[in-house]
């Protein structure tokens, strides 16, 4: 067998540790890409996904603040948006149910909206610019604690009571919105660890008004 010189083993051992070496860094190259890659699509999609709850936070809480609004900005609403937010507008009048067994009178043209959080039934904007919501929920603690909860964000002040019972209460109250003062009638109960609240509030007319308003629409509740 022919002798290979020294020096092209030298040279062949070099090419195979040299293609060794290579081919190992390629790989950890091509790891350490990969990891890296891997972290960002993680971190990326983290992203997105918080980008996506945020959104839904903030889209929720516009749609509970939405009928504090105007009447006329809600009926500026898209369709895309009215879907979004759960308002549809009545064409004629009607009854709308409050629960399982009571219904109030509401006209043509009025904003309903039933988003079902944790603790709005309903909401409706009728066309004077008055405001109804309705609060329904289990829970503990007293009432007025309750009903300051549910009105969060709104610094009630002015409150009167026309009846004030532990577990019944029917009350007048004024809050500022966007710079707007405010009048509100409520009236509330709470039996079995449940409380309701139905609340009239107008950024327009005056407490003897609204308070007329919300006594005949609740004494005309259908049963």
């Amino acid at each position: 067998m022919e002798n290979k010189p020294a020096w092209r083993s030298l040279l062949s051992i070099g090419i195979i540790l040299f293609a060794v070496i290579r081919i190992a860094l390629t790989c950890s190259r091509s790891s350490e890409s990969s990891y890296t890659e891997s972290t960002e699509y993680q971190r990326l999609t983290n992203s997105l996904r918080e980008g996506a709850l945020l959104k839904q936070r903030k889209e929720k809480t516009a749609s509970n603040h939405l009928f504090y609004e105007s009447y006329d900005s809600i009926r500026k609403l898209t369709p895309e948006e009215r879907k979004r937010f759960g308002v549809t507008e009545t064409e004629k009048d009607s009854l709308v149910p409050l629960d399982l067994s009571a219904k109030i009178k509401v006209e043509k043209n009025s904003f309903i909206q039933k988003n079902y959080d944790d603790t709005l039934s309903i909401a409706v904007k009728f066309p004077d610019d008055t405001s109804l919501f309705m609060h329904s929920y289990g829970g503990s603690g007293a009432l007025m604690d309750n009903f300051k909860s549910v009105k969060k964000g709104r610094e009630l002040e002015n409150i009167s009571f026309t009846v004030n019972k532990p577990d019944s209460k029917f009350l007048s109250y004024r809050y500022t919105v966007n710079g707007k003062k405010c009048n509100g009638i409520a009236m509330m109960g709470k039996e079995n660890n449940r409380f309701t609240f139905i609340e009239f509030e107008s950024g327009d007319l005056p407490k003897e008004a609204l308070e007329l308003k919300a006594v005949t629409a609740l004494a005309g509740m259908a049963k």
